[in-house]
């Protein structure tokens, strides 16, 4: 109907997104478009809400009948598994099998390059190094962030008694 979801687990390009097959460019957005028409056609979906936060578009699984679409368009090449909510999930290691067959086969965008605003989307944030205060290296999750701030090692530093040589002979 008139009704938009969003379907869990993958990334699709969005409309003006572009890919490359050699020298060639085409819109990819509007191809994925096209392919979720010519799958779902004249069938009748059904959506389930998958998250319980009132999200616009509504996060949903969508099926027609027993066949998820989300499989269909991974291993038809027009979607990507979204590894930040799919992560986790046991429909994740059937997706990244579709994924891999559209891959393999040079199926949709897979012919080419994909854009690297989808990536980017659709990959889980990579963890950065930051040092503490002790001078020792760990890791912290960026959640996507550019940069990383850690409040409490900043105020515990701030807090922690000055070291000069000053300091120490006034002690």
């Amino acid at each position: 109907g008139n009704m938009i979801v969003e379907l869990f687990g993958i990334r699709a390009p969005r409309p003006g997104m572009i890919c490359r097959a050699g020298s060639v460019e085409f819109q990819c957005g509007a191809a994925a478009a096209q392919a979720l028409d010519r799958i779902i056609e004249n069938y009748a979906v059904a959506c389930q809400q998958v998250s319980d936060s009132q999200l616009f578009p509504m996060l949903t699984e969508c099926r027609m009948g027993q066949t998820d679409i989300n499989r269909l368009l991974l291993r038809a090449g027009w979607a990507i598994v979204d590894m930040n909510s799919c992560d986790g999930n046991p429909n994740c290691l059937t997706y990244l099998a579709d994924q891999a067959h559209a891959q393999e086969n040079r199926k949709g965008m897979w012919m080419g390059d994909l854009p690297y605003e989808l990536v980017a989307l659709a990959a889980k944030p990579k963890p950065i190094d930051i040092d503490n205060a002790n001078g020792e290296t760990e890791v912290a999750n960026n959640n996507g962030a550019p940069f990383s701030i850690n409040l409490a090692a900043e105020m515990e530093q701030a807090n922690k008694p000055d070291e000069t040589l000053l300091s120490f002979l006034m002690r």
